[in-house]
């Protein structure tokens, strides 16, 4: 860990912002990804929702500027390598929101966040444009398999998402009821 980035931290804690934001900005200079997320969570006032929280109404409440600056420094982390950023980067081009949309920039972050190990959230996303056809051609067999990679992680829309192809069938993948109610229940949904 920085020494910038711990003091940064402490100086957050205690309630000095601004001392916390110029040496999170030091360190992040000097190439600690994690500075730049935390200066990404800064972006956007207290109570208010990152950009990547899109389908909560008071997302766009905010001034788009503080999610443009938000996407920025998430950018920067990404740009250092830092998965969770690629995704929340991906995931600023898939909506279109702060940035206008492009799917083939969302699509090469989320492959890239996989790539680099995220097996949680970045092959969601990237099983939903191998699904959709967003930013790369539709394969079915890639985006069952990254659902698949999700939910054996324990992601919940991924299980859902399965249930669904099983039930429904996608192109070449067949309907099959037990692998649908299979995942259904894995994701507990309605269970007590």
């Amino acid at each position: 860990m920085s020494a910038e980035f711990e003091y940064a931290m402490q100086q957050k804690k205690n309630g000095n912002v601004d001392e916390a934001k110029l040496y999170f900005e030091k360190a992040g200079d000097n190439g600690y990804a994690e500075a730049y997320i935390e200066l990404a969570k800064l972006a956007i006032p207290e109570g208010g929702e990152p950009y990547y929280n899109f389908s909560k109404l008071d997302v766009t409440l905010l001034p788009l500027g503080y999610h443009k600056a938000e996407f920025e420094y998430y950018k920067k982390a990404a740009e250092l390598g830092n998965t969770r950023a690629m995704v929340y980067v991906g995931i600023a081009y898939k909506q279109g929101y702060p940035v206008n949309r492009n799917c083939d920039m969302a699509f090469n972050y989320f492959a890239k966040a996989t790539e680099l190990g995220d097996d949680y959230l970045a092959p969601y996303y990237l099983a939903e444009c191998y699904e959709n056809a967003l930013g790369t051609e539709m394969d079915e067999n890639a985006a069952v398999l990254y659902y698949t990679m999700c939910a054996d992680h324990g992601n919940i829309p991924a299980m859902l998402a399965l249930a669904r192809i099983y039930k429904e069938g996608l192109g070449s993948i067949e309907k099959d009821e037990q692998k649908s109610t299979r995942y259904f229940f894995m994701s507990g949904i309605g269970r007590d």
